[in-house]
């Protein structure tokens, strides 16, 4: 990577977490730079199947209600 880049907030690791909190800072007007190890997976192959389940509990609800990340009503 070459060049200079600024950022009010980098991240590191963009899983569930990760990503949650880069969209909310950004929602918020923050500069953020999100580093994972490895590119996301864009294209999913015909058939298959993503192995992947989350949860969201009571108490999981206030942080998720504040990014645009919470289900439409």
């Amino acid at each position: 990577m070459s060049g200079s880049h600024t950022h009010d907030i980098i991240i590191a690791g963009g899983g569930v977490v990760g990503a949650s909190l880069a969209c909310a800072l950004a929602d918020a007007g923050l500069s953020v730079a999100l580093i994972d190890a490895r590119e996301p997976q864009t294209d999913w192959p015909a058939g298959s199947i993503d192995q992947r389940v989350y949860a969201i509990t009571c108490a999981s609800q206030t942080p998720v209600s504040y990014t645009h990340l919470r289900a439409h009503e």
